[in-house]
């Protein structure tokens, strides 16, 4: 089979195929990019391409690959970049190259190397006004929502965010000439506690929950308009996405934190099972998406790891592996929330039928990775 030699870097987008190279020939011609660099070396030709041999000896392309799915995209507009997903997100697609455009309302968060148009609010008006100014792009990542951080719960605000704005970026996304619209909604989009081993996404959705039930709405609503008049909209439900970068409240930063100052942690009795996706995973996944709506495949889709673990199970894990005693963690001193979710394990089935994308990191692996972050974060602003 034809080898390719990494020159640069390796993409996480998985190895291009013979045909894969010569589409990137043709999309690539003089456009200059930062992205990983293949040289390929002549071998027999795949199965895929017997008979087609084609003599591509030391030629050198440049690409990004959406991860599993032979395509290509070399643009993207990204809500939500300042967020912990949309931060990870928007740092692999400039690794690789893409040319990105970010919608914020501040420029803080603004990495090198991405553009960005300023707004006003996420709302429907203000993302519908901001079109002349952004260019044509080949996918669009919306990842910006309301409702996430324990302050932000009015309900007219999180209307106008999660279901105006989603919808409004269908139209957007037409002006612009996307190719597809990737929305990241939520696993608490589904009725809780139901006894479902695991959820799939026929499962039934909430009509208590104010976030899920806008997500939901969202993703409905949005999904009708794109069959209408807009490019595919693929609806991913995210489960629990943790690693480095995420707000020092959720429960990993915030154990890391407290066992290092050999702190004794109040945690509730920690029988929620929960399925827990590491950041990489998400943005893989997000990625390999774009491939899916290529082909027709919109979802809703579950963007988990379909692994049931307790919240009791990670806290263990976290107090093992930084080398402290599990008496530090004081099950049961703390009430479980109103209304706490028990169960929220996800089937990725349909996901992995469609795009071939696979969760790689296991959540030991995932959670020494975040700790090592975090260490290294703490060292650099010295409370260590």
């Amino acid at each position: 089979m034809w080898e390719l030699l990494r020159v640069l870097a390796t993409p996480i987008f998985g190895t291009p195929s013979v045909e894969q190279c010569e589409r990137v020939t043709i999309r690539g011609t003089g456009r200059p990019t930062h992205a990983t660099t293949w040289l390929a070396v002549v071998g027999p030709p795949t199965a895929g391409c017997a008979g087609r041999r084609r003599d591509i000896t030391k030629k050198v392309m440049r690409m990004s690959l959406a991860q599993g799915s032979g395509n290509i995209f070399t643009s993207a507009l990204v809500t939500g970049s300042s967020g912990f997903i949309g931060r990870a997100l928007v740092r692999k697609l400039l690794t690789e190259g893409v040319s990105v455009t970010l919608l914020v309302r501040d420029t803080v968060h603004i990495p090198d190397g991405a553009d960005f148009v300023l707004l006003k609010s996420m709302t429907a008006d203000e993302l519908l006004a901001a079109a002349p100014r952004l260019p044509k792009v080949d996918v669009v990542f919306h990842l910006a929502a309301y409702g996430v951080r324990p302050e932000q719960q009015h309900p007219g605000e999180m209307f106008a965010v999660n279901v105006g704005a989603t919808v409004a970026l269908v139209d957007l996304a037409r002006q612009i000439a996307a190719r597809a619209l990737v929305y990241s909604g939520s696993c608490f989009e589904y009725t809780i506690n139901t006894g479902t081993p695991l959820l799939r996404e026929d499962a039934p959705l909430t009509t208590e929950a104010l976030y899920g039930a806008s997500k939901a709405a969202a993703g409905m609503f949005a999904s009708a308009a794109a069959k209408t008049a807009g490019p595919p909209f693929v609806w991913l439900r995210l489960f629990g996405a943790y690693g480095p970068g995420e707000a020092s409240y959720r429960l990993i930063p915030s154990l890391v934190r407290k066992l290092l100052a050999n702190e004794r942690v109040d945690l509730t009795q920690g029988e929620q099972v929960r399925d827990f996706i590491y950041i990489d995973d998400v943005v893989t996944g997000l990625i390999a998406s774009v491939g899916a709506a290529d082909r027709h495949a919109t979802g809703p889709f579950n963007l988990c790891t379909g692994q049931p673990v307790s919240v009791r199970t990670l806290a263990q894990m976290v107090a093992e592996e930084l080398g402290k005693p599990a008496t530090l963690l004081n099950f049961g001193g703390i009430p479980y929330r109103r209304n706490e979710a028990m169960r929220l394990v996800g089937d990725n089935g349909c996901f992995r039928t469609a795009t071939e994308w696979r969760p790689m990191v296991s959540l030991r692996e995932g959670v020494r990775r975040t700790i090592a972050e975090l260490i290294r974060g703490e060292a650099a602003h010295g409370n260590f």
